[in-house]
């Protein structure tokens, strides 16, 4: 609450000023403004004007770009992260952490890591989180000469192939039980919010239920998304891979709808996809384990042939084509963005277990 406080002045200070002066303020000057004037530590409003600084720049640099929508900061906050600057935390002992949040006002967490050089405590779905940040080594990158190529689905999370011809499968059947929950228990919300009046203690309560399922599906996701990213990259340092490509997939969802390409389930599956997520943390994951991590067009590498050459459309999960060579369609697409950035001679594939592996939780 009073991190919100102090960032509600700050948007009104730094408007007010660039109305009259018609220039922005520095953020020594709103630091100046704001001292003592809140029950939060120095380095933490330093730290929020900061944050202000940087999302007013960005949104400058986006409307230079054409990003006409970027707004700079101008809503009203209720509840705001608290950014914690490294003199606000301190290790008491090795299992403690102990964060300064103003004058005589401590918080201790448990705390197992080293001292984190930034932190911040969030408010979020009904729940207090601390996220931090902390020095690691950096990962030695792995030379070999083993590459390998990643095809994201929905169907399938990922499939991984090395330039050796070892793959692996792995399922995306739990992420997809647990959006279709997500989907039947939005809708069940909406028909008994529209029986509902706005404000009424039966609309508060549907409205903290709902965030409830949404917060824990969420939850959920995460962590199997985490465990699923984490199989791959297992399986890549276990063949010696140096380098990874992955297929870089935008927009999959874009028109579908007014072009009439897809059923109107099969839409919803697609646009919940969670592609970004998963590139993402195969990117840092690759990058602290010492493997190369690289994004390639992934435009028809599932319907083309790797034995011919040729692109056909393709039904089911197995890879058919008239010259008469067939294998799993996701495997012949993480081939096939392996080859678009390396020449590698086609190789029989050999897939690790029963395919598709089970990503348990």
């Amino acid at each position: 609450m009073e991190a919100a406080r102090c960032w509600n002045d700050i948007v009104k200070l730094a408007n007010t000023h660039s109305d009259d002066q018609q220039k922005w303020t520095h953020h020594y000057d709103l630091q100046k403004l704001l001292k003592m004037q809140y029950q939060l530590s120095s380095t933490t409003i330093q730290g929020l004007t900061d944050k202000f600084c940087a999302n007013r720049l960005t949104a400058s640099q986006l409307h230079k770009k054409g990003f006409i929508k970027a707004h700079y900061p101008h809503r009203e906050k209720h509840f705001f992260c608290l950014p914690l600057k490294i003199a606000n935390l301190k290790k008491t002992d090795d299992q403690t952490l102990r964060i300064t949040l103003s004058r005589n006002n401590y918080l201790s967490l448990p705390f197992e890591h080293g001292l984190p050089s930034y932190g911040e405590l969030t408010f979020k779905d009904g729940s207090y989180y601390f996220y931090y940040g902390i020095a690691v080594a950096e990962a030695v990158i792995i030379e070999s000469d083993i590459q390998a190529g990643i095809d994201l689905g929905e169907v399938h999370s990922i499939a991984i192939v090395t330039s050796d011809g070892d793959a692996m499968i792995l399922s995306n059947r739990y992420g997809r039980s647990i959006k279709r929950y997500r989907n039947k228990k939005l809708d069940q919300f909406a028909k008994r919010l529209s029986h509902c009046k706005n404000g009424s203690k039966k609309h508060k309560q549907l409205i903290k239920a709902r965030a409830k399922v949404k917060s824990k599906t969420k939850n959920q996701l995460r962590n199997y998304y985490h465990q699923t990213t984490a199989k791959a990259i297992n399986f890549a340092l276990a063949h010696h891979v140096s380098e990874i490509v992955c297929g870089d997939i935008k927009n999959v969802a874009k028109n579908t709808k007014k072009d009439k390409r897809v059923r109107r389930d099969v839409r919803q599956k697609l646009s919940q996809a969670e592609f970004g997520t998963l590139k993402a943390y195969l990117s840092y994951k690759s990058r602290l384990n010492g493997i190369v991590f690289k994004l390639v067009n992934e435009a028809y590498t599932t319907q083309t042939c790797p034995s011919c050459g040729q692109r056909h459309k393709q039904n089911g999960r197995t890879h058919k084509c008239p010259c008469g060579y067939t294998a799993h369609r996701d495997i012949v697409g993480a081939w096939n963005i392996l080859n678009k950035r390396y020449s590698h001679p086609l190789v029989d594939f050999s897939v690790t277990g029963r395919h598709p592996l089970k990503v348990s939780c």
